[in-house]
């Protein structure tokens, strides 16, 4: 403060010494000059008028201080330009050289200091010294030094302090317009506008005060020549004063738009009154009644002008502000979320200057966030509110937040980064909070657009007033939204009490079926599978079964008969994603028409079946020859499936599951489908991904190793101890096409292990049951007459199977294309399980 008080009474009195010396010269003061005097007085006391600024330490209010001095001492002694004395010439030439070094000074470093404007500033100082260089050396028209000729410098160098002024003042105006392209914050940028309102029009009244006068001693010109100083002077002091009145950056903008609009009224009035003063009377009714008429008439021109100044100087042409009108216009008709949001939306989105901008409307109480679609609609989505955005609004509760200033602050506050880095995915602009009462109700989402400023002081301001305007709508309507949520929660608590209080019953009754179900062990089993791969064809089956299994999506395994495709499936199954689930093998081909529906969907009621597909829940369902399946519970299948929901018989609810579904077919999907015998929905999902097992006669280098696998499962089936195979055997084995496939071989093994009494199964044992088997199966086809009923058909055919086997069940299921297992159960369905089973050869 110390500095201040300096300067305060330093200017002052300066200015009372040059006029002093002006009447100690002239012997009396012209009233221009005594008006002049006056101003330059009053500007002198500069630091009076920032002193409460330099209290709090505001960043740059010395410096205006200083300005205030400075500009009042070149003001007075610019009062005798005729023909001032040399102290005049000199106080007034560093003066103003001083005087344009602070403004230039301030452009580089008040209110913020941009690296690349800081790195300006010693090139500043050294113009400003050389200028001041020039100033004395002007003043004083023969320097002598001791042992030197006396020097004269040249009289225009008293005239370089006002170049180097105008040259200062428009180099200020520059780096000044530039801020926001360097990332100024909006408060700088408002503290900015106050500079320039005072600099701009300084530097046009310079520019015509010296395009008009020059500099030169012409007293004609002095009156106009000195109020054009004086302006300069009083205008930029004002506008640096402002600059540093952060309680005046608001109107800034604002003041800025008012006075050039009334700048461009006058300059139309003053061309108009240029060319109608020739051509009126001198009386005083005319002139008052012209004066009267250009009043007016600068009072249209301002309002007209209004529009297109607000266009061209508000920040982003006033599209946000316009937009913030508009919705504060339109919100106040809103009755529920949905308008509310529109009325807010909307005219931001259009304001962004994009169509696809999002901006929203995010509650905290609900969470909720309020989108608008294409259509300009609103679209609610319950969500939790951005994680990064809370925790600072609840530190910050009345600040708004641009992403412009955080781009500034980032990088010193990294607890920042999260907030940045949301509100750069949201694509914001400015994120501004709704409190009522304290308590934050929303945020409102400007979006960016097409903008590429950062949002202006004025316009954050704006938006904060329209925040408060709407929060007690807001809060209203969150209050509104609460109370149905809970009336909702309520009455869904309601019924969901009600449904449970009725489903009791049929809770019970359904685990007991389940219970019941799952102790017969009705398809669902669990055994584990041994992998023989040796062969190529092998090798690609484990290979393709390694790719199909982690995609969860149904798989169909084409095999020949006689296949093991249920091992298959458990492989698939134990290297997938469900391999904790249970694993569920249905024989469609063994399934009456009439129990189908049930078996895969399940009862409902007392003999309740939870049904297939609710059992392998979780897991895998593998259903052997597909295509057996009804084509009615195909189509249900193929629905409930799509679904992922099937409701069981006899229920009216809806319950879901999670199956891997594989299939198991002797021929491709297409083909089944070609030939109609599977839906074309099912087949689709069923095509997805097939399998082809391949038959042992081409998997001769498993051979070996399946039939050693064979002979041990045997022989604990027989309750005999483990049985080898000499080489004899082996070679029987390897070098048999096996037409059966796997069921042959089991078969083939199992009764060579009866026929066996040694430790070793020989090769003459294997070589007689071949040649047994290859004569049954030499034998014509099962021939049936296809008169009367299908039952009449299906029962004469089981009989001819097993003339033709010779009694052997597992020959006469071979002859007829069909599992052993399916013809067992097709012979008890039937009455003819008891039907003794002959082994080829006669040997019972």
């Amino acid at each position: 403060m110390g500095e201040l008080r300096i300067a305060a009474m330093l200017g002052p009195a300066a200015v009372l010494y040059l006029l002093a010396d002006l009447l100690s010269r002239s012997g009396r003061l012209t009233p221009w000059q005594m008006s002049i005097a006056a101003v330059a007085l009053v500007i002198s006391i500069g630091p009076r008028f920032v002193s409460n600024r330099v209290a709090v330490r505001e960043p740059g209010a010395r410096r205006v201080g200083w300005l205030g001095t400075l500009g009042g001492i070149a003001l007075a002694a610019r009062l005798d330009s005729a023909a001032p004395s040399l102290a005049a010439m000199l106080v007034g030439g560093l003066a103003v050289v001083a005087h344009a070094s602070l403004v230039l000074d301030m452009a580089c470093g008040i209110p913020d200091a941009p690296r690349s404007l800081e790195r300006l500033r010693p090139m500043f100082v050294v113009m400003a010294v050389a200028v001041a260089a020039m100033a004395v050396l002007g003043a004083v028209p023969v320097v002598r030094l001791p042992g030197l000729p006396a020097f004269a410098a040249s009289p225009r160098f008293a005239l370089a302090p006002y170049g180097f002024a105008f040259i200062a003042y428009f180099l200020a105006m520059l780096l000044r317009g530039v801020r926001d392209r360097l990332g100024a914050t909006p408060a700088s940028l408002a503290a900015n506008a106050w500079a320039l309102l005072g600099i701009v029009p300084s530097l046009l009244a310079a520019s015509l005060a010296f395009a008009a006068f020059g500099l030169g001693n012409r007293p004609v010109n002095f009156r106009w020549e000195l109020l054009a100083h004086a302006f300069v002077v009083v205008t930029t002091f004002y506008g640096h004063v402002a600059l540093v009145e952060p309680a005046r950056r608001i109107e800034a903008a604002s003041v800025s738009r008012r006075v050039v609009e009334w700048a461009i009224a006058s300059l139309l009035v003053m061309i108009i009154a240029g060319v109608v003063a020739i051509r009126i009377p001198r009386d005083p009714v005319s002139s008052a009644f012209v004066a009267v008429g250009l009043l007016a008439f600068a009072t249209v021109i301002r309002r007209l002008a209004r529009p297109v100044v607000r266009r061209l100087i508000a920040p982003y042409g006033g599209r946000l502000l316009d937009a913030i009108e508009q919705a504060a216009v339109q919100v106040t008709s809103a009755t529920t979320l949905d308008a509310f949001a529109e009325a807010i939306l909307v005219p931001l989105r259009i304001a962004s200057g994009a169509l696809d901008a999002e901006p929203r409307l995010i509650l905290t109480d609900p969470e909720l966030t309020v989108r608008i679609d294409a259509a300009g609609l609103a679209r609610t989505r319950r969500e939790s509110t951005f994680e990064a955005l809370l925790p600072y609004f609840a530190d910050n509760p009345a600040a708004s937040v641009s992403h412009a200033e955080l781009d500034t602050q980032v990088v010193r506050r990294p607890e920042l980064r999260p907030l940045h880095e949301a509100l750069s995915t949201l694509d914001t602009l400015v994120a501004v909070p709704i409190l009522s009462e304290g308590t934050l109700d929303g945020i409102i989402i400007v979006a960016r657009g097409r903008r590429a400023t950062p949002p202006s002081l004025e316009e954050i301001d704006a938006l904060e007033r329209f925040a408060r305007r709407i929060s007690p709508g807001l809060s209203l309507l969150s209050a509104h939204l609460r109370a149905e949520t809970r009336v909702g929660q309520l009455a869904l608590e309601r019924d969901r009490a009600t449904e449970r209080a009725e489903a009791l019953d049929d809770e019970v009754r359904r685990l007991r079926t389940d219970v019941r179900v799952l102790r017969q062990g009705r398809g669902a089993f669990g055994r584990s599978t041994t992998v023989v791969a040796y062969s190529e064809a092998g090798r690609d089956l484990e290979r393709a079964i390694h790719e199909v299994a982690p995609t969860l999506s149904p798989v169909t395994l084409v095999s020949e008969p006689g296949m093991h495709v249920d091992r298959v499936a458990m492989r698939i199954h134990g290297v997938s994603g469900v391999a904790e689930g249970p694993f569920v093998l249905v024989d469609c081909a063994a399934m009456n028409d009439d129990e189908a529906p049930g078996a895969f969907f399940g009862l409902d009621g007392d003999a309740g079946a939870p049904g297939y597909l609710r059992l392998a829940d979780g897991g895998t369902l593998l259903l052997a020859d597909v295509a057996a399946i009804p084509m009615p519970v195909q189509r249900a299948l193929a629905e409930a499936l799509s679904a992922r929901g099937a409701r069981a018989l006899g229920s009216h609810a809806i319950y879901g599951f999670d199956t891997r579904l594989i299939a198991a077919t002797r021929r491709p999907v297409e083909l089944l489908v070609e030939s109609g015998v599977l839906d074309a929905e099912l087949g689709r999902r069923l095509a997805q991904a097939q399998l082809r097992v391949p038959p042992l006669r081409e998997r001769r280098d498993d051979l070996p190793s399946l039939a050693l696998l064979a002979v041990d499962l045997a022989s604990r089936r027989l309750g005999r101890r483990a049985l080898g195979l000499d080489s004899g055997a082996l070679d029987q084995i390897v070098g048999y096409d096996w037409p059966g496939n796997v069921r042959e071989l089991e078969l083939i093994l199992e009764l060579a292990i009866e026929r066996t009494e040694g430790d070793v199964v020989l090769g003459s044992t294997i070589a007689g049951l071949l040649r047994d088997a290859k004569s049954v199966v030499r034998e014509t086809p099962v021939d049936v007459a296809l008169d009367g009923s299908l039952v009449d058909i299906e029962r004469r055919a089981l009989v001819s199977a097993l003339e033709k086997a010779q009694g052997n069940k597992s020959v006469a299921a071979r002859l007829l294309g069909i599992p052993r297992t399916t013809f067992l159960d097709k012979l008890r369905r039937f009455g003819l399980e008891d039907t003794p089973s002959i082994p080829p050869g006669g040997v019972a």
